[in-house]
């Protein structure tokens, strides 16, 4: 039953029929859950779809089972980071950069998204949609720091 659905998913997807080959895909893991193909074959249709959320939660309940899976962390923190989940986003790259500490891939993404999550955390974005610049942000910062959100560095 495994092949010839699968077959047939990634046919689905090179047809550009994704939301047949969710189903598909759906099928497939009712038989086998924690088959790392049958995800894989979801997410690129969720993904082709435009259903960033479904690759999301079927990756998040992958991670749950396979949590040394480079692959599955890696795609996970990307679609999170995408989704502008910065908080799991980094969480999935302290995991990866935690099973590959040489790895300058792993390194860089880990970096990038401790960064982007301290931006959006610390409302570093609001400040360069908003008509104030950074360079004003941090003067504002250094002239008033009492008003920052910011906790001073020691």
């Amino acid at each position: 039953m495994g092949l010839p659905l699968m077959l047939k998913g990634m046919a689905l997807l090179r047809w550009g029929k994704p939301l047949e080959a969710i189903k598909t895909a759906e099928k497939l893991l009712k038989h086998d859950p924690l088959n790392i193909e049958f995800i894989k074959l979801l997410g690129r249709a969720a993904m082709a779809a435009k259903e960033p959320d479904i690759a999301i939660q079927t990756l998040a309940i992958a991670r749950e089972q396979y949590p040394e899976n480079v692959f599955i962390l890696n795609w996970l923190g990307t679609l999170y980071m995408d989704t502008e989940q910065t908080r799991q986003g980094r969480e999935c790259f302290e995991a990866l950069a935690a099973l590959r500490p040489n790895d300058p891939a792993a390194l860089k993404a880990l970096k990038d998204a401790m960064a982007i999550h301290s931006m959006a955390k610390e409302g570093w974005g609001e400040a360069a949609t908003s008509t104030s610049s950074y360079r004003n942000l941090i003067k504002d910062e250094k002239e008033y720091p009492h008003c920052s959100s910011r906790t001073p560095r020691r």
